[in-house]
């Protein structure tokens, strides 16, 4: 929880705020779950979860995944979600590494939990307008080290170096940069998965849900 004061210059009533957070189900996203059959085994996964919406910055990934592949020839990239501009992306798909990706397409609140489980590394390449990293907490609570952009949404929710990594937004070079140096780093890796787990636990409904009680109750008196 965190207090801000917020300018009416800024469009808002000025006054005092109480911030609190969105929460994560940590019960639903966890380390111990199954992954999907047939995504694991030899290689490393990379996975993407997003609509087909440009500002989700899927087209900066499949740009930097043939990068990432010719330094890490196992990695592997998994990407959730759909949308009619599935051809449009597509299309920045180097066909050399073609094979190594799986468009996964919709997957259900109910399966997506295992697909967090069946990855190595996370990563969101959004390009701007994410006013919250939800989809981030869902991958630390998972126990997945994080790639993501350094954009003002996704700064709330990770520190750079210690529960994830920040790139620059559109920038595939440093984007695969970044994916790589995780992948091959095994201590860097486990730091990101336990801090991260850990931060994941701070945002655990429980706590959010007994904040906004008490913060009821604190206006009530």
């Amino acid at each position: 929880t965190q207090f801000a004061h917020v300018d009416a210059g800024n469009g808002y009533f000025p006054g005092d705020y109480r911030i609190i957070p969105n929460g994560v189900d940590v019960k639903r996203f966890n380390p111990r779950l199954k992954p999907v059959d047939g995504l694991t085994g030899s290689g490393q996964n990379l996975l993407f979860v997003g609509r087909f919406d440009p500002r989700k910055g899927l087209k900066y990934l499949l740009l930097a995944f043939p990068i990432v592949v010719k330094q890490a020839p196992e990695a592997r990239l998994i990407v959730v979600g759909g949308g009619p501009l599935k051809l449009y992306y597509e299309r920045f798909l180097d066909p050399s590494v073609r094979d190594r990706v799986s468009f996964e397409g919709y997957v259900s609140p109910n399966d997506l939990p295992r697909y967090y489980a069946s990855c190595d590394v996370f990563c969101s390449p959004a390009t701007c307008a994410e006013s919250f990293g939800i989809i981030l907490l869902e991958a630390m609570a998972s126990g997945k080290p994080i790639v993501a952009s350094n954009i003002v949404g996704y700064r709330q929710v990770i520190e750079d170096g210690l529960d994830g990594v920040l790139v620059p937004p559109e920038d595939p070079q440093a984007l695969a940069s970044s994916i790589v140096k995780v992948l091959k780093d095994p201590g860097l890796k486990a730091r990101l998965r336990e801090n991260g787990w850990k931060k994941a636990q701070r945002y655990s409904w429980a706590k959010v849900t007994r904040t906004v009680e008490e913060y009821y109750r604190e206006v009530r008196e």
